[in-house]
């Protein structure tokens, strides 16, 4: 519930910013830095949000659902880790090429 909520709440602080006629955040729009693996990592990731466990001292265990590259030893690390997740989406919204269209050699 506390991750819908934030959703809703992203959801109206965007559109005060942006005008009404923005559509609602949705959770896979929204990344989660905390440094809780139960509440915080896997809550998140179970809501559909992004997530990064935040583990400054390296001591986060392995674990089947922790996944390597969403572990973060510094807060420093975050905005890379938004652009990464900023070109992955720009990257799925974008129509597949047609090679044969685009090759003038034909």
């Amino acid at each position: 519930a506390v991750f819908i909520d934030a959703a809703r709440k992203a959801s109206q602080v965007c559109r005060l910013l942006y005008g009404a006629s923005q559509p609602d955040v949705t959770p896979a729009q929204m990344l989660h830095v905390g440094d809780d693996f139960a509440k915080d990592y896997l809550a998140a990731k179970r809501a559909g949000f992004h997530a990064l466990l935040f583990d400054p001292e390296g001591t986060a265990e392995a674990h089947e659902e922790l996944v390597a590259g969403e572990v973060i030893r510094s807060l420093d690390e975050v905005p890379r880790k938004i652009d990464a997740l900023l070109v992955a989406s720009e990257e799925s919204e974008s129509p597949p090429t047609d090679p044969v269209a685009s090759d003038e050699s034909v």
